[in-house]
């Protein structure tokens, strides 16, 4: 159907004629037997009357304004109700105005889907009479459209988007009192919650946090919001057993003492996100859960002004997670509670760090980041726990650090029967592991000391695979690699032809 672009109106005659019917029966329904013809003839109008014919002629205005409104408004249906997107079901159509929704975390109050309901009257029916396009509440929004959210919503879940990071406290405050105490009111049926709240909002954040929340499937809480007390934290979670996501991000530091806690199982928890968290309280956290049912988890911890005086805290929450037989590291390394972790795990010990990903399922992601002044304890029960597991993965194991004169050095005899690669950055460490060789070996050299260096490692190639040491000779690796400047390290390229015949798979790559 094509509209009609050219518009023509009725000539002014008829529309004088119109009005001269108009004023004629204003006249006379106010007792005046006057003809009008024209402005001219009202001179004639006796002056007394005057205000009774000009409101008569306002309400008859307001009555033919009102009929053509009706009448427009009329054939607008018509002509909206052939549009092909009006032709749709009411269900189609939600689906499309779903994506006008008042769009957390970027509304503030966003107007997009009142904008809606005034482009015509079946689209504002359908928004109207969709409980399903009313389920956003964000801290922004004014207390008449959140209270509008709340009796359109009916009793469906809400999400509810707490950010007043960046509001000044007291900006409307009676406005946010009253838009607090709804949300309050109806905590029982918030299923999602994201919260980023001020120091001076604390006491409200912990009214919030505690309220009953039996719906609860997405929790996110933010910087400043993340409880101090983590009794607090495991408190919210083990009252809101649906809970599916957990992200905590950017706690900030404290003095607080933390310890685990008595074991709180979150059964349907599919996403475990602790990012940038100081390290205590991350470990303390992941000591008291348990998630059987967790195939994304992601930890990154803080390093702090109190990295290095809370070692030892961190220490024994290590032990109380890292230990042989617990499910919930197997859980943290992408396994399941029968102690299978399928895929190959990626462990690089680094200064002050020991990262973890497990290379298991494009579907699932395992990345932890432990910040340890120590890693060689926290490596030492990771590889106990692996070692011990009835499935033990395959590792690719890296090792590097910028001072490892000044760290105790973490031992690599134990990784030996589960290492699928094993990558050694740095002179130093590359002397240490010499002798730990084992499936693989990937060896990266920066500085040579020529003697040192290149004789040592062609001692170890003829005591270990040359078969004339008098004992054994060690299982081959199936590869060798030596990752090294060719012109840097002129004698350690020179054995290369002699180191090969006793060991076929050695291969100097020149990393330039």
């Amino acid at each position: 159907m094509k509209a009609v672009r050219e518009i023509n109106v009725p000539q002014e005659d008829v529309i004088s004629q119109a009005i001269l019917a108009i004023v004629d029966e204003v006249c006379k329904e106010n007792g005046l037997d006057i003809r009008y013809s024209g402005i001219e003839s009202t001179e004639a109008l006796p002056l007394p009357r005057l205000p009774i014919i000009w409101d008569g002629l306002k309400a008859v205005k307001a009555q033919v304004a009102q009929q053509i409104d009706q009448l427009i408004a009329h054939l607008a249906s018509r002509w909206n109700a052939s549009c092909s997107i009006n032709k749709l079901p009411v269900e189609v159509l939600v689906m499309i105005f779903k994506e006008f929704e008042f769009d957390l975390p970027h509304t503030g109050g966003s107007s997009r889907l009142l904008n809606l309901l005034l482009v015509c009257r079946a689209w504002y029916e359908v928004i109207m009479g969709s409980p399903q396009l009313w389920c956003s509440l964000d801290s922004k929004m004014p207390h008449h459209i959140a209270q509008l959210v709340i009796d359109r919503s009916r009793m469906l879940p809400l999400s509810v988007h707490w950010h007043t990071y960046n509001m000044f406290y007291r900006q409307n405050e009676r406005d946010s009192s009253k838009l607090f105490e709804l949300t309050i009111g109806n905590s029982r049926r918030i299923r999602s919650l994201d919260v980023r709240v001020s120091v001076c909002c604390k006491p409200d954040l912990r009214k919030l946090l505690e309220a009953p929340t039996p719906s609860l499937e997405t929790l996110r809480v933010d910087a400043t919001s993340v409880p101090q007390s983590l009794e607090l934290l495991l408190g919210v979670v083990s009252s809101s057993q649906r809970l599916e996501v957990l992200h905590i991000l950017d706690k900030p530091e404290s003095t607080e003492e933390y310890r685990a806690n008595a074991l709180v199982v979150l059964s349907h928890l599919k996403e475990l996100v602790l990012s940038n968290v100081p390290s205590v309280y991350g470990a303390a956290f992941l000591a008291s859960v348990y998630t059987p049912s967790c195939y994304h988890v992601e930890v990154k911890d803080k390093i702090n002004t109190s990295f290095e005086q809370v070692s030892g805290a961190a220490e024994v929450l290590d032990a109380a997670i890292w230990r042989p037989g617990n499910d919930q590291a197997v859980v943290l390394l992408g396994g399941t509670g029968s102690n299978v972790i399928p895929g190959t795990l990626s462990v690089w010990i680094r200064t002050n760090w020991i990262q973890i990903e497990n290379f298991n399922s494009s579907h699932e992601r395992y990345k932890l980041e432990f910040a340890r002044t120590d890693t060689s304890k926290l490596a030492a029960r990771l590889v106990t726990t692996l070692s011990q597991s009835p499935y033990p993965p395959a590792v690719r194991l890296g090792y590097t650090s910028k001072y490892p004169e000044e760290q105790p050095p973490v031992e690599l005899l134990p990784w030996s029967e589960l290492l699928e690669t094993l990558s050694v950055r740095g002179t130093h460490l590359c002397r240490l592991v010499l002798r730990q060789l084992s499936e693989r070996l990937v060896y990266e050299l920066y500085e040579e000391d020529t003697a040192l260096d290149g004789e040592a490692l062609l001692s170890l190639v003829r005591h270990r695979w040359s078969g004339k040491s008098g004992m054994a000779e060690a299982s081959r690796p199936a590869s060798f690699e030596v990752f090294c400047w060719k012109d840097y390290f002129p004698h350690l390229w020179s054995l290369e032809a002699e180191i090969k015949r006793m060991l076929p798979c050695f291969k100097l790559i020149d990393d330039d």
